[in-house]
């Protein structure tokens, strides 16, 4: 199945498209870097925008229907670890690199704020909502509000699950072509 009312601007770096899957109506700015592999499989959802300037590397990922990724962010879903004596960097035969391939996940209705990152092994949970500015190390529950605050990831508000669900039913039933 072709995806129904698929953006991709013209400035956006997709490797290896062929390990990437997108749903409907998803948008994706110009200057995005999407680094797909086949153990690092990218998985869009729909109803997905994502903006100028953020990249998905590193690992899979997969990111739920009505989520959105605001300009600069980064979802790192695998990295280098120093451990070990580990040689680093993408130059270095993977038998002498000690890999976090965990992968990142971002639930239905998320929102991740400009120039956010995500570290590997991230759930981001349903309806969640990250401030800008955060960098992410341990996961976050569902249909919270959480920003930097002294240094550490917090809580500050519960978002409005059932309220924010029936939006999506009615926005799908305004537009019944789009799957």
């Amino acid at each position: 199945d072709k995806p129904i009312n698929l953006r991709i601007f013209d400035f956006t770096k997709i490797i290896n498209p062929q390990y990437v899957f997108v749903g409907d109506n998803v948008i994706i700015d110009d200057f995005c870097l999407l680094y797909a592999k086949p153990d690092a499989i990218i998985k869009i959802g729909s109803w997905v925008h994502i903006a100028s300037y953020t990249s998905l590397t590193g690992g899979p990922v997969e990111i739920g229907d009505f989520c959105g990724i605001a300009s600069g962010c980064r979802i790192i879903a695998g990295t280098d670890l120093y451990e070990n004596g580990a040689l680093l960097g993408p130059s270095i035969p993977e038998k002498f690199r000690n890999l976090n391939r965990e992968g990142c996940v971002l639930k239905n209705f998320c929102f991740i704020g400009a120039n956010s990152c995500i570290f590997p092994g991230i759930e981001i949970g349903e309806g969640t909502v990250v401030g800008a500015g955060s960098i992410v190390r341990k996961n976050l529950d569902p249909w919270g509000i959480y920003v930097i605050k002294n240094g550490n990831m917090v809580k500050i508000k519960e978002r409005d699950k059932n309220k924010t669900i029936q939006n999506s039913v009615k926005l799908q039933k305004e537009f019944p072509n789009i799957r």
